[in-house]
C-alpha cells in the first residue's frame, strides 16, 4: 500500500469522524433545545415520585407503574445528585438519546457500510420522534438505547465469537427486559433470527446454540424475580385497558407515521423501502426461489452480508409492531400503542437509510438527504411552537392565584390531582374527589346530576380524565351547570390523542345560589 493509499484511508476516516461528530452535535443540541419550556405532564410526575422514595418504599411503588424498574432507579439517583426540576429530571433522557446516535450509527456499520451508518444516525438525530422521547422523564429513551445495544451485542458476536461481546449482549438485554415488558418482542425476533439462519446455513453450530440456549436460560433466571409482577399485569391487561383503543390497519400506518415525524416523510420512507427491496433483485448472488429453497434444505444458503442485514432488521422492525397489533384483534383488552413499540423505531431508521444508500445516483441520493432534512426540521419546528404536554404547572398556579382560602377544590379522576399537587402551592385548599360529592337532584327537567356540597363558598371543579370514560364528560359538564352558577374559566389542551379526543385538562368555577 503506496503512502497516496494510506493518506487517502486516514482522511477518509477522519472525515467519517468529524460528519459523526457533527451529527452527534446537532442531536444533542435538538434534545436540549426548550427542555424545561413545558411542565411535567401526568406520567412524569409519577415518574418523579417513585423515583424520589426510598429504595425500600420504592420496591412497591415499582409494582404499580406499569414499567418494570430498571429507568427508576436510574432516575433515582439522578435526582438525588441533580434534583427534580424539569430540565435536570429530563436531562437523564437526553443523554440516552444522545447514545442512540452513536449506537444506531455502530450498529449501521455493522450490519452494512460507514455511508448507511451515517444516514442512520442523521435521521435519528433529527427525529422529532425521537427527539420527543429524548426530552420526557419516562422509559422510552432507555428502551431505544438497550434495544441497540442488545442488537449490537448479539451480532458483534455472531461475526466474531468474542465471550466478552456475548456479556454484553445478556447484560444489555436484562436491562431491556427490566425497563419495558416489550422487551419480549426483540427476545422473539432475536430467537427468529437464530433459529431461521440456523436452518438455512451452517452458520450457527450446535455448540453455538447450545450456548444460545444457555443464554436465554440465563436471562430467564435473571428475570424470575419479576416473573410475579409480570403474571399480575397480564392479568390486569385481561381485566381490560380500557384507555387503550382496538387498533387498526389505519393504527399502524399511524405508528409509522409517528416515526417518520409526518405523512409526507412517510411517504418518502416507504418509497425508500421499496427500492430497498427492488434492488436486491438486481444484486449478484441473489439465486431464484428454486435454487433458494433446495439451499435450505442443504443447508448451504449464504446470503450477501446486506441482504442478512436487512432480513434481521426486518424481523426487528415488523414483529414489535405486528405481534401486539395481532394480539389486540384477540385479547379481551388492547396492548397495542405507539410508544409502547418504540423499540421497532432503530430498525425502520436502518432500513430507510439503507434506502438512500441503494440510490446508484449520487445527486438524486444527495436530493432525497436534503429533502428528508427539509421535512424533518419542518416537523421538529412544529414540535418546539407546539403544546405536547398536558399544562399542569400552569393549571396550578392559576388555582393558586385565584382561590381563597378555605376553597374547596374537586378533582374528576384521582391522578388529575396527583399531578396538580405535584405544582399546588396551597396547603390551605381542601381537594378532593369530584365524585363522592355526586347527588340526584330534582329540577325542572326532572331527575339530574349535581353536586352535594354543603358549606363551601366556592368550588373549583379540574376535569381531566383522557384515558378513561367511566362517566362521559357531557354528563360531568350538566351536573355542575345544575348545581350552581357555572364559569368555564380555563382550558389547557394538549394535542396528542386518546380515543380520538384531545386530552385537555378544564378549569370550571363553580358559585353556588345564595353564596358569594
Amino acid at each position: 500500500m503506496n503512502l497516496s493509499t494510506v493518506f487517502r484511508e486516514r482522511l477518509r476516516k477522519h472525515s467519517i469522524l468529524l460528519v459523526l461528530l457533527g451529527l452527534l452535535l446537532l442531536g444533542l443540541f435538538l434534545r436540549i433545545y426548550d427542555l424545561g419550556s413545558e411542565s411535567l405532564w401526568l406520567d412524569e410526575v409519577i415518574s418523579s415520585q417513585i423515583s424520589s422514595n426510598d429504595l425500600a418504599h420504592a420496591v412497591k411503588a415499582y409494582q404499580v407503574t406499569d414499567h418494570p424498574p430498571l429507568y427508576f432507579l436510574c432516575l433515582h439517583f439522578w435526582i438525588d445528585l441533580f434534583g427534580h426540576s424539569e430540565p435536570s429530571m429530563r436531562f437523564l433522557s437526553v443523554i440516552f438519546g444522545f447514545l442512540s446516535i452513536v449506537m444506531i450509527y455502530k450498529m449501521g456499520a455493522l450490519l452494512f457500510e460507514e455511508k448507511t451508518a451515517l444516514l442512520g444516525a442523521f435521521i435519528l438525530a433529527i427525529s422529532s420522534f425521537g427527539i420527543r422521547y429524548s426530552q420526557e422523564a419516562r422509559p422510552y429513551g432507555l428502551v431505544i438505547l438497550l434495544s441497540l445495544c442488545s442488537w449490537y451485542f448479539l451480532i458483534d458476536h455472531v461475526r466474531k465469537k468474542r465471550a466478552v461481546v456475548f456479556i454484553g449482549y445478556i447484560l444489555s438485554t436484562a436491562g431491556l427486559m427490566y425497563t419495558h415488558y416489550f422487551s419480549c418482542f426483540i427476545l422473539f425476533a432475536q430467537n427468529v433470527y437464530i433459529f431461521t439462519e440456523s436452518i438455512a446455513s451452517k452458520k450457527f453450530t450446535r455448540g453455538y446454540l447450545r450456548k444460545w440456549f444457555l443464554a436465554q436460560g440465563s436471562l430467564l433466571f435473571v428475570y424470575l424475580p419479576w416473573i410475579r409482577i409480570l403474571s399480575g399485569e397480564f392479568v390486569k391487561m385481561q381485566k381490560g385497558y380500557l384507555w387503550i383503543p382496538k387498533p387498526d390497519f389505519f393504527s399502524l400506518i399511524g405508528s409509522l407515521k409517528e416515526y417518520a415525524g409526518s405523512a409526507p416523510l412517510l411517504a418518502i420512507f416507504i418509497l425508500l423501502l421499496v427500492l430497498l427491496v427492488l434492488s436486491f433483485n438486481r444484486a449478484k448472488g441473489i439465486k431464484t426461489m428454486a435454487e433458494a429453497f433446495q439451499s435450505v434444505k442443504r443447508r448451504s444458503l449464504s446470503l450477501p452480508k446486506d441482504a442478512e442485514g436487512v432480513y434481521l432488521l426486518s424481523l426487528w422492525f415488523l414483529l414489535p409492531l405486528l405481534i401486539p397489533f395481532v394480539v389486540s384483534q384477540f385479547s379481551q383488552s388492547s396492548i397495542y400503542w405507539t410508544r409502547y413499540t418504540i423499540e421497532a423505531m432503530p430498525a425502520f431508521y436502518l432500513l430507510v437509510a439503507k434506502g438512500i444508500s441503494s440510490i446508484k445516483y449520487s445527486r438524486a441520493r444527495a436530493s432525497v438527504i436534503v429533502i428528508i432534512a427539509a421535512l424533518s426540521l419542518l416537523s421538529i419546528y412544529n414540535y418546539y411552537i407546539q403544546v405536547n404536554k398536558e399544562q399542569w404547572r400552569d393549571a396550578a398556579e392559576f388555582v393558586d392565584t385565584n382561590a381563597q382560602l378555605g376553597d374547596l377544590v374537586l378533582f374528576y379522576a384521582g391522578f388529575g390531582q396527583t399531578a396538580f399537587d405535584y405544582y399546588s402551592k396551597r396547603p390551605d385548599l381542601d381537594k378532593r374527589p369530584l365524585t363522592s360529592f355526586v347527588a340526584v337532584c330534582s329540577g325542572k327537567g326532572g331527575k339530574t346530576l349535581c353536586l352535594d356540597v354543603k358549606g363551601n363558598k366556592r368550588i373549583w371543579v379540574i376535569l381531566y380524565c383522557p384515558e378513561c370514560k367511566p362517566v362521559p364528560s357531557a354528563v360531568i359538564k350538566n351536573m355542575l351547570y345544575a348545581s350552581g352558577k357555572v364559569s368555564l374559566l380555563k382550558k389547557y389542551y394538549n394535542p396528542h390523542y386518546f380515543n380520538g379526543k384531545y386530552s385537555r385538562i378544564e378549569i370550571y368555577f363553580l358559585s353556588r345560589p345564595g353564596r358569594n
